[in-house]
């Protein structure tokens, strides 16, 4: 039984994290990253969780 997820986000490289919430110069990013998260909770592999 999965009770989490840790996903961390980098650069094209793959060796650098990026925090793409740090500048709102990333707000398409962020969208997108929205937007896979919420077709993953459609799909019922998540399920999301108001704070």
């Amino acid at each position: 039984n999965l009770s989490g997820v840790k996903i961390n986000i980098t650069d094209k490289s793959g060796l650098r994290l990026v925090n793409i919430f740090k500048s709102e110069d990333n707000h398409i990013i962020q969208e997108k990253f929205y937007f896979l998260m919420d077709s993953l909770v459609e799909r019922g592999i998540f399920t999301k969780q108001e704070q």
